[in-house]
């Protein structure tokens, strides 16, 4: 199983939430691959032609509703209309 146990000590402290001997196997391993990861990731963005360092979501929407190209549900309709596709 993936996750988390839960351990009681013996003088019945709270339980605590541990990891599971899997689950720290895959955090290590993805700590191991996070280099090829980046590299990988980096490669994709260049291809598509994506520079510049990343905002978040909010901040841009910020900047499209100062320019007056987006109203306050024109992002979330453009989701839903995109799902339905």
């Amino acid at each position: 199983m993936v996750g988390y146990g839960v351990r009681v000590d013996r003088e019945g402290e709270k339980a605590r939430p541990t990891m599971t001997t899997e689950k720290k196997g895959l955090l290590e391993r993805s700590r191991q691959n996070k280099p090829l990861i980046r590299e990988r990731f980096l490669k994709i963005l260049k291809e598509l032609g994506i520079e510049g360092k990343p905002i978040p979501a909010r901040e841009l929407q910020a900047m499209i509703r100062a320019e007056g190209k987006l109203g306050p549900n024109e992002m979330s309709r453009g989701i839903i209309e995109m799902r339905e596709e």
